[in-house]
């Protein structure tokens, strides 16, 4: 089975069929390829034009537009990058967190923190761009309840439960929390 894509990867090059059967195909991206290579415009679609089982290539979706079919969609693997920002327990209200993959389309970036905080009830998240975050802390709430480290341990910017990334090793170091 060969498949057609709009952004033009091919089979061998860029990704294995790894299971076949009648209504399913499991693909596995080759290491060193990407579904999509142009980050600035993810989350985007992964667009199925034709597929080949055989007897020639016959195209998929809408037949009149020959737009194909979206198949699935792409999002850049969040990352979170390390940082010694200091922050008052309670008095400081912005933390400012770089890294890539953060998305304002489809989903708002689920974040673990270590210590647990919840979000919309301890804080809250403003995208700014793909490479930074705002998180806010809500009136009367604390980053943490003593001084200390504060952690991401984990980011999800695809919004179901698959789509959680953990940071490597004890979580990400992203402020120190001091006395107010």
């Amino acid at each position: 089975t060969t498949l057609r894509f709009a952004n033009g990867i091919t089979k061998k090059a860029n990704y294995t069929i790894v299971t076949t059967v009648s209504n399913e195909m499991k693909l596995q991206l080759t290491p060193g390829s990407f579904w999509r290579k142009n980050v600035d415009n993810l989350p985007g679609y992964l667009t199925l034009l034709a597929v080949n089982a055989g007897e020639g290539f016959v195209s998929v979706g809408p037949m009149n537009a020959q737009k194909g079919k979206d198949i699935a969609t792409v999002f850049e693997r969040p990352k979170i990058y390390s940082s010694n920002t200091k922050l008052y327990r309670t008095h400081s209200h912005e933390l400012h967190v770089k890294g890539a993959g953060f998305t304002k389309v489809l989903s708002k970036p689920q974040i673990k923190f270590d210590p647990p905080l919840e979000d919309g009830e301890d804080f809250s998240i403003k995208v700014i761009s793909r490479e930074e975050m705002e998180i806010t802390l809500l009136d009367g709430k604390a980053w943490r309840d003593d001084v200390g480290p504060l952690k991401i341990m984990g980011i999800n910017s695809r919004g179901d439960e698959t789509g959680w990334v953990a940071m490597d090793g004890e979580g990400v170091h992203v402020a120190d929390i001091i006395d107010d």
